[in-house]
């Protein structure tokens, strides 16, 4: 009985008198709980007593299984007990009894019984030895197929339980060895034969002399099951993912061959454009140089005409040829950006007033207005500026219908940093939401309007916007439907001078009908500090002629009595009248007023042309294109090395004819040792020459040493894009770009040579009326487009006969001034300027009777008109 799990089940043995013959240690400790003292030898009745009355001995003797509850004497504790007699087996006398007695822990025994039946899991236990099932719970005859009654009593053996029965084996020899069993996976076979899988865990336990074995296993049949279809789903994902990522890399072999096949073609397109550009501009700087030194020579007649015309066609060509080398940089973002120091005003007037006629044309108004501060020179790449400009004023025009456009030029200061900020204004068909996102992409157009006012590449403003951000501005758009837009430039600015300042005047008098522009002339002068006064119709003004300006701004329809009675009206007030009328739309009558102490001027016009023509100066002295003045280069001594003779003659001629002394060489090797004899100023090198190259001619001149190594070297190429790297790395001071105008190769000689070249200017003589007007047109067809372009030519030469019979078999004055005038508006809208003054000055013969020179205008009309198709089929051309 000295087995612990014997003595862990508090019992005692009673003779049939009630005295304890032997009990267990817990049996003693429940009774000692309530007093000391032996316990073998002593009646059951010094400890215990029934909860109601005394034991009495007759209680012993009876052979029934008796429960209840006892109290401990000397407490109130109660504890309950079962009495089992012990019977002699073979004559069935009384031989006492055993006492089993429960507390707390036997409770507990009994919720681990109860936990045994409900456990989800397979439980059991047998005896060890033998195998024999004692008892099973009900999950484990479930999962087996069995009932209670085929289980107690039978062995595994006999039920034929486990698929192997050296798994059986295994079991009995852990239990035995270790005295448990942890984690082992078998299968058991089920009544009917299924076969499950079994994760087996066990301990070996006594209990009353005997060794048992209590299972607590785990049917694992399903996770086997789901393991292995996941695994088999995952081989065939591992086999899909296998074919995929194949797929995968032979797509990505083929995009990077793309790829490669792509950036191939690019750099061929790239080396395409850097080649033409230089063998196109290559002769074409010959043409406008040559042609430009021949107009210095001051010749007049019709060769100073053709001499014009030669450089207008050569200088659109080369605008041609810069504007598609500058779309492709955008596209590439390459886009070469060169600031200087110019007038942003003069830039601006000039691109407002070459495209002012146009909105005149429609009825549409085109105001200037430059803000007071704005200085004189502001460090802007004014070639983008322009081109920014011809975009969005070009756009205003062509969808404006009515009302007018306002161009606005500001500058901002903040905490030392400039930006310039110029906004265009109109009262346009404006434009969509939804399409406000998207008019910047390219060939991206508004959606469909009532008329064709919408057609075009839609590249405008794309490129405009890739300007201003290649400049590190910004482009932004307010508008709203039918009621116009305004378009937002902000540019970086630098190095800017301080504003103009004001020229003061007595008084400025502004007479005529109401309108934008009058309004517009108003607050330039109070802006340049003038006293103003606008004078309307029926205002009545006394006393003694002013020493003031008046200013008659007539509309952009005016009668001929209505303007006379503003002229003669100003005329009265001032001592001096300036007659504003719209650019491109000159009237008959203007030819009639008394200009004695009174002049003519066109507008848009900027805030300083107006302060220039109220102080009596002249404001086409501040025109982009005034007369200009050589420079002296006496004394210089210039070796030009450059492998095309045309170029080589160009610059020659160019220094010659400022005095410098020329030598020239076709080759880098011969510069080379032209300069180790040190006599000269100054090395003009092309950059691209067979053998010897322009990087390595100048490395191996600056490799010389002493003075002939420290010559000044410009380098000049038809690639406006060179590289930077290599012309620093090889030892170059300056770069031309091709083609380039006598004024800028002296003034980069001069500069090369750190002298002053102030004031520099060409003496270049323009015809004011060329045949064909090539930046009106090149301003055209950066908004219209070149498609749009060519149908207008197409259709002008279509209708160029019949308006030309219609003009000469004219049945009547009336019907002979319509014809003109319909050729006339035909020949402004394509920038035939000689033609569409010639129809002017023809329409006014009627109205001043001069039929004598009517007659001599008739004659040159046809054979103008007839040049004029040529020139322009010609343009066409060009473009397409």
């Amino acid at each position: 009985m000295g087995d612990r799990t014997v003595n862990a089940i508090a019992f005692g043995i009673l003779t049939p008198e009630g005295v304890v013959a032997y009990c267990s240690s817990r049996f003693a400790r429940i009774i000692h709980a309530s007093q000391k003292g032996p316990i073998a030898g002593v009646s059951i009745t010094a400890w215990l007593e029934p909860a109601s009355g005394p034991l009495s001995s007759s209680w012993f003797s009876t052979i029934l299984t008796i429960e209840g509850t006892l109290r401990l004497k000397g407490s109130l504790k109660t504890v309950q007990y079962r009495l089992e007699p012990m019977t002699a087996t073979t004559d069935r006398t009384e031989n006492g009894a055993i006492i089993f007695l429960g507390d707390d822990t036997q409770t507990l025994d009994l919720i681990h019984a109860q936990a045994f039946q409900l456990n989800p899991g397979l439980s059991a236990i047998s005896v060890l030895e033998t195998g024999e099932h004692l008892d099973v719970n009900p999950a484990w005859l479930s999962a087996m197929e069995y009932q209670r009654s085929d289980v107690i009593g039978k062995t595994a053996r006999d039920m034929n339980i486990w698929e192997n029965i050296s798994f059986r084996s295994e079991i009995v020899r852990q239990l035995t060895t270790y005295g448990r069993v942890e984690n082992l996976e078998g299968r058991m076979r089920t009544k009917s034969g299924k076969l499950r899988d079994i994760i087996v865990s066990a301990e070996r336990v006594s209990y009353f002399g005997r060794t048992l074995a209590v299972f607590a296993s785990h049917d694992i049949t399903e996770v086997k099951k789901s393991h292995a279809d996941l695994a088999a789903l995952n081989r065939r994902l591992e086999a899909r993912v296998a074919e995929r990522t194949a797929e995968l890399e032979t797509k990505n072999r083929q995009l990077l061959d793309a790829v490669k096949r792509a950036e191939a073609a690019n750099d061929a397109k790239s080396r395409f454009l850097a080649t033409m550009s230089h063998e196109i501009r290559t002769p074409l700087n010959a043409i406008i140089n040559m042609a430009e030194l021949l107009a210095e020579e001051k010749r007049t007649g019709l060769d100073a005409k053709y001499l014009s015309n030669i450089v207008n066609s050569a200088q659109s060509l080369a605008a041609i040829v810069n504007d598609t080398l500058d779309f492709a940089s955008i596209e590439e973002n390459e886009l070469k950006i060169v600031p200087i120091e110019v007038n942003v005003e003069v830039i601006v007037e000039g691109v407002i007033r070459s495209l002012a006629p146009l909105g005149h044309r429609k009825g549409v108004e085109l105001v200037l207005s430059i803000a007071p501060r704005l200085p004189e020179d502001i460090c802007v790449d004014p070639t983008r500026l322009r081109q920014i400009l011809y975009n969005l004023i070009g756009n205003a025009i062509k969808f404006t219908r009515s009302g007018w456009i306002g161009v606005y030029v500001d500058l901002a200061t903040t905490n030392g940093y400039h930006e310039l900020l110029l906004s265009v204004c109109d009262t346009g068909i404006g434009i969509e939401p939804i399409d406000q996102n998207r008019i910047f992409d390219r060939f991206s157009k508004i959606s469909p309007g009532s008329d064709d006012a919408t057609s075009g590449t839609g590249l405008g403003l794309s490129i405009a916007l890739g300007l201003a951000q290649a400049m590190g501005g910004a482009i932004g758009v307010d508008s709203s439907p039918n009621h116009g837009s305004t378009f937002r430039v902000s540019l970086p600015a630098s190095s800017c001078s301080a504003p103009p300042p004001d020229m003061p005047l007595n008084e400025v008098i502004i007479l005529g009908p109401g309108s934008k522009t009058r309004s517009g002339l108003e607050s330039a002068c109070i802006g340049l500090g003038v006293a103003t006064r606008v004078v309307e119709q029926g205002d009545a003004i006394s006393g003694s002629p002013l020493l003031g300006v008046a200013l008659v701004v007539l509309p952009l329809s005016v009668c001929a009595t209505s303007m006379m009675e503003w002229y003669e009206r100003a005329c009265s007030l001032c001592s001096r009248v300036i007659v504003f009328s719209p650019i491109g739309q000159t009237t008959e009558v203007l030819s009639g007023l008394a200009l004695e102490n009174s002049q003519i001027e066109f507008y848009p016009i900027g805030r300083s042309s107006l302060s220039a023509l109220l102080n009596g100066q002249d404001s086409s002295a501040r025109s982009e294109d005034g007369p200009q003045i050589a420079l002296s280069l006496a004394g210089l001594h210039v070796l030009i090395a450059d492998d095309v003779e045309e170029n080589r003659l160009v610059v020659e001629w160019a220094l010659k004819a400022c005095g410098a002394r020329i030598t020239t060489v076709d080759n880098g090797e011969d510069a080379v040792g032209l300069i180790k004899q040190g006599v000269f100023d100054l090395l003009l090198l092309d950059l691209r020459m067979p053998g010897l190259d322009g990087y390595e001619t100048a490395a191996r001149i600056r490799s010389l040493g002493g003075r002939a190594g420290k010559t000044p070297i410009i380098a000049v190429s038809a690639n406006v894009t060179p590289d930077g790297s290599r012309m620093q790395a090889a030892g170059i001071d300056n770069f031309l770009a091709k083609p380039f105008r006598p004024s800028r190769l002296r003034s980069a000689v001069l500069k090369a040579l750190g002298r002053s070249h102030t004031g520099e200017h060409d003496a270049v003589t323009q015809n004011p009326h060329p045949i064909l007007d090539a930046a009106f047109l090149a301003a055209q067809l950066s908004y219209a487009g070149p498609e749009a372009i060519c149908r207008a030519i197409d259709a002008f030469g279509q209708h160029l006969e019949r308006r030309l019979c219609s003009i000469e078999t004219a049945r009547n004055d009336a019907d002979c001034i319509e014809a003109i005038h319909r050729l006339a508006g035909a020949a402004s809208s394509l920038g035939l300027s000689r033609l569409f003054n010639l129809c002017v000055e023809l329409e006014t013969t009627f109205s001043s009777h001069d039929r004598v020179n009517r007659a001599r205008k008739f004659a040159a009309i046809r054979s103008l008109s007839e040049s004029s198709a040529f020139y322009i089929k010609r343009y066409r051309n060009n473009i397409t």
